[in-house]
């Protein structure tokens, strides 16, 4: 990826592709690869975490807890 984008800029440079090809591809670049980053890392993160941590320690608790009653 990091090796397409120089070969675009420095083709973009010596003048092979028109301005508005490049400020539609650095906006679709950038703002699908923010919102896709954000976005996926956010919800993975959060989802994942909020997931872990409250079904870990639900199931811990619960489990732990009546087993701990009733065996």
């Amino acid at each position: 990826m990091q090796g397409k984008i120089s070969i675009d800029l420095a083709q973009i440079r010596s003048g092979k592709f028109p301005r508005i090809r490049f400020g539609f591809g650095l906006r679709f670049r950038f703002g699908f690869g923010l919102r896709f980053w954000f976005g996926f890392s956010l919800r993975f993160r959060f989802g994942f975490s909020l997931r872990f941590w409250f079904g870990f320690s639900l199931r811990f608790r619960f489990g732990f807890s009546l087993r701990f009653r009733f065996g």
